[in-house]
């Protein structure tokens, strides 16, 4: 049985680039962590407006696999919503949950 496994939260500040369904953009994590290769649903005013995925996480100029609570970091990410500030991204992944009788 496969269940979303939630890894943290992160806040949109600003939106850089954005070319079809892939967006550059920046702000910070609020709890937990984000990862690279990561899915996310996208909330906005605590509604969830659509889902979408990390495809690249940066510190500054240096391309990182993750990112803690408190930091702040740019990222490509991809999806088919219109994303504006204040946007809020919950990470999650999928993780397979073995299944006791």
């Amino acid at each position: 049985e496969l269940i979303e496994v939630e890894v943290g939260k992160f806040e949109l500040v600003q939106v850089f680039f954005r070319k079809k369904n892939d967006y550059i953009i920046g702000g910070k994590v609020t709890n937990g962590k984000m990862e690279n290769k990561i899915k996310a649903k996208i909330l906005r005013k605590d509604i969830e407006i659509g889902k979408g995925e990390i495809t690249s996480l940066q510190k500054v100029d240096k391309k990182v696999s993750e990112i803690k609570e408190g930091n702040e970091c740019g990222m490509k990410f991809t999806t088919n919503i219109e994303l504006n500030p204040g946007d809020i991204f919950i990470g999650y992944r999928m993780e397979t949950k073995k299944v006791t009788l």
